[in-house]
């Protein structure tokens, strides 16, 4: 099977967090990427913020690490990091087209991994509403 390593960046503010849409894709999901060779999972989602916001990370602190199967052959492994951003103002950038803020009552269209892992667990944890 093969498992490949991925990072998350969960950004909460005022109890919604923040989903991306990239171009040519109708889903949103939190910021998420791999991991680059030699690089640490907490430089990952570092990485992957200001790449994709245009903001550094204030700090970002390991919230969980789930494993989630794809189909028999693939298997995604996720670090998640509950993030702060230095700055309020965004500059999406890298292939992102839309930004929004979300509770757990969304209706925008969600990943499969947002709306099944990481929206319940951050909804039953009370970080969103």
């Amino acid at each position: 099977m093969r498992v490949i390593e991925k990072v998350t960046a969960l950004i909460v503010h005022d109890k919604k967090l923040l989903v991306v849409r990239e171009k040519e894709s109708k889903s949103f999901s939190p910021i998420m990427g791999r991991i680059e060779e030699n690089e640490t999972f907490y430089g990952a989602v570092r990485r992957e913020i200001q790449e994709k916001l245009g903001v550094k990370a204030k700090k970002a602190i390991q919230y969980a690490t789930m494993s989630i199967n794809q189909d028999e052959n693939q298997t995604i492994a996720l670090s998640c990091y509950l993030a702060e951003l230095e700055s309020t103002r965004l500059f999406p950038n890298n292939g992102v087209e839309q930004i929004e803020w979300i509770d757990s009552k969304s209706k925008k269209p969600l990943t499969e991994i947002a709306l099944k892992h990481l929206i319940p667990r951050l909804k039953k944890e009370k970080i969103i509403s």
